[in-house]
């Protein structure tokens, strides 16, 4: 933090995470239960540190280089044990119980959404250095993107598993003109399907009936009311449970009350549409910061052409954390934050031929 080649970018997307950071702050004084707000809020708090620091270090090519190479490994590394653990069970269904290290990951259901991250991050790869690559490291970047793939299958996560599929459609949106890219997008697809356990197959066919489903379901609905009913700041932060146990008791398929299972429930809940409001900013701003990149007058630049599938590879994955956000609660999870930070690092390394990034 005090190096000298270590600065300060203020950017959008800080002055959006500061006032969402002030409208956290502010929900304690209408809180339901402060007692959860004291328990919890360090779950969020932690991430603007986090963010900033990262933004604040990584601030040279260089650095970025060595980030996105320590995450990228680590995810590898991830992703290798638990597909390890997939295989050695004869790609038997494991009901939820394949399991990360202790944190943010061990649940299989957040396990799953890391590999979505990782697996968009290896498509990027893949596409930008994968022709120009050793033996090495084509085999580095097919293991990430098969690894990925595999403990995706094998964590059950139906979510998870709807937003893999997503993703391939939109990566291979164009290959109707492309019969190569047809070809290894439905072998992917194929691939898939062929290794997916008979349960989990059969899970899919009770969607909206089981236990699991009919509770989101009860969540969505009661945190609409609680939204409607309290629409600019919510319930405080983290106040959904609470609130849930002392307004809904007839709604609970459950001995207790679990968080809303979607991520935009979730913030509503919490924050009210104000915060909601300034949390879906936060989605839309490294979207229209990345966005240049990707236009025609861009595609021409050198200095880009390294930054670019990268940057796709990155968004590829929050739009699949996106899609798995609407049945799971992982706002306070490193998903988000930390794809914040690697885009402000990256389009600021690399910054477009204007030499401005907002």
């Amino acid at each position: 933090m005090a190096d000298g080649k270590a600065q300060a970018k203020f950017s959008t997307i800080h002055f959006i995470l500061l006032l969402l950071t002030l409208w956290v702050f502010l929900s304690y004084s209408y809180a339901y239960d402060k007692a959860f707000y004291q328990a919890h809020i360090i779950d969020y708090l932690q991430w603007p540190i986090i963010f900033i620091a990262i933004t604040r270090i990584v601030s040279t090519k260089e650095r970025f280089y060595v980030f996105l190479m320590i995450f990228f490994v680590c995810n590898l590394k991830l992703s290798i044990g638990t597909a390890k653990i997939w295989l050695m069970s004869g790609f038997a269904n494991m009901g939820g119980n394949l399991n990360g290290p202790a944190g943010f990951f061990q649940n299989s259901g957040e396990l799953a959404i890391e590999m979505l991250i990782m697996f968009g991050l290896s498509l990027g790869l893949y596409k930008a250095y994968f022709n120009n690559e050793q033996r090495f490291g084509k085999f580095i970047i097919i293991l990430a993107i098969g690894t990925s793939i595999a403990t995706l299958i094998g964590a059950g996560s139906r979510g998870s598993q709807i937003a893999l599929i997503f993703m391939v459609l939109i990566w291979f949106r164009s290959a109707l003109l492309k019969p190569t890219q047809l070809i290894l997008g439905a072998t992917i697809i194929l691939i898939v399907w062929l290794n997916f356990p008979e349960a989990q197959k059969a899970r899919f066919s009770t969607i909206g009936t089981d236990r699991p489903s009919l509770q989101r379901q009860l969540y969505w609905q009661n945190g609409y009311e609680i939204i409607r009913s309290h629409p600019i700041g919510g319930v405080g932060f983290y106040g959904y449970i609470p609130y849930y146990y002392d307004h809904f008791p007839d709604d609970m398929l459950y001995a207790s009350v679990g968080l809303p299972h979607n991520i935009f429930i979730q913030v509503g809940t919490d924050l009210g549409l104000v915060g909601l409001l300034l949390y879906c900013a936060l989605i839309l701003a490294p979207l229209v910061r990345t966005r240049p990149y990707f236009v025609t007058y861009a595609k021409g630049a050198d200095s880009i052409a390294v930054i670019r599938p990268i940057l796709a590879g990155l968004n590829y994955g929050f739009v699949g954390f996106l899609v798995a956000g609407q049945f799971v609660s992982v706002v306070y999870y490193p998903f988000m934050w930390i794809y914040l930070a690697l885009t402000v690092t990256g389009t600021a390394a690399f910054p477009l031929p204007s030499g401005r990034v907002r």
